[in-house]
């Protein structure tokens, strides 16, 4: 038989000075016989730390397969693509909005400090619950993998104001992104091309329940782009102004549906980096060479093709005219052109 340590509980390790009290007759592991103390013993432990390795419960299930490949045609967004894109859209918006110093209400023509002590904000995944029912209902193999490359039509909310005398946060002007996807689309064939509406977004603003007393900017993201008819159709609220974000080649685009109100409320939505805008421009130019050579881009051209302002526009044609000598920017009327020259 094994010889145990005097006054030693084999369970907890602990160390008794006096065994009176401290140790039941029959308690000892069911393995080995180690004594266990009377704590441990009425905690229903019955065997000694060594033994009792309990096996972790991910461990008895059966390990899900990854599910079935899908091959995504030209023109539609895959579930990870379209995962990944929601990703991108909200962190975007987030950084910004928590990078600002200060949010505009424009309502009060007034800035509310966007800092701690004044600001709330969440992150929801509103269209999680829609995933699990759609997953369940079309009985999809592996729902689980295939949760996990799902969007979730993610919503993120930051609310600003000031702290009344008792030092509760009220807030007064907020900024909403909610991205959006053709949820039973990517759950039932594993891609999606059909494009959301307006009227879409404007269902999902009245989801989040926005608070009458708060003023909001409100932007949406498709991942799988927006209907023709959208930007002419997306309206404004009484305490809310919209806007659509789409994403192409050349970077992020915004579209506010037209309002006075909108004003500073833009910048948080401009997802771009500078660097990324000049980028955009360069690849622009790359991609246009007969333009180019037909001297036919101009700085307006190149705006409306990339959605880059202007000043950002010119400021890449100069970059580009330092890296290539035969590249030159003129100027006409006013306006700015990109040509080569021999």
């Amino acid at each position: 038989m094994a010889s145990f340590e005097p006054g030693r509980c084999y369970a907890c390790q602990r160390q008794y000075r006096s065994k009176v009290g401290t140790f039941e007759r029959n308690g000892r592991c069911r393995s080995c016989g180690a004594p266990i103390c009377t704590v441990c013993w009425k905690e229903g432990r019955v065997e000694c730390a060594e033994h009792d390795r309990k096996i972790p419960v991910a461990d008895l299930v059966e390990p899900e397969p990854p599910p079935p490949p899908v091959v995504v045609p030209a023109g539609a967004v895959g579930r990870t693509a379209a995962r990944d894109l929601e990703g991108s859209f909200i962190t975007r918006v987030e950084r910004l909005v928590l990078g600002a110093a200060a949010v505009h209400h424009p309502v009060e023509d007034r800035f509310y400090d966007n800092v701690e002590a004044t600001r709330a904000f969440t992150v929801l995944d509103t269209g999680a619950e829609d995933v699990k029912r759609l997953l369940r209902d079309a009985r999809v193999p592996a729902p689980g993998a295939v949760f996990r490359e799902l969007p979730l039509d993610k919503a993120f909310v930051c609310e600003v104001g000031a702290r009344d005398f008792f030092g509760r946060k009220i807030p007064k002007v907020a900024v909403a992104a909610v991205a959006l996807s053709p949820l039973e689309e990517l759950v039932r064939v594993g891609y999606a091309s059909r494009p959301m509406s307006a009227e879409d977004l404007l269902a999902a603003v009245r989801e989040l329940a926005l608070s009458p007393d708060v003023f909001y900017y409100v932007a949406g993201f498709s991942t799988t782009g927006w209907t023709p008819d959208s930007r002419r159709l997306l309206g404004n609220g009484p305490n809310w102004v919209a806007g659509l974000v789409e994403r192409d080649a050349y970077g992020w685009r915004f579209h506010p549906a037209e309002d006075p109100r909108w004003r500073e409320g833009r910048a948080f939505f401009l997802l771009d980096s500078p660097e990324e805008r000049v980028g955009a421009v360069a690849r622009y130019v790359a991609d246009h060479v007969f333009e180019l050579l037909m001297d036919q881009l101009s700085e307006v051209r190149v705006a409306e093709g990339t959605g880059v302002d202007a000043a950002t526009v010119n400021q890449a044609f100069e970059e580009l005219c330092r890296k290539d000598r035969f590249l030159r920017r003129v100027v006409a009327d006013g306006r700015a052109r990109l040509v080569r020259t021999y």
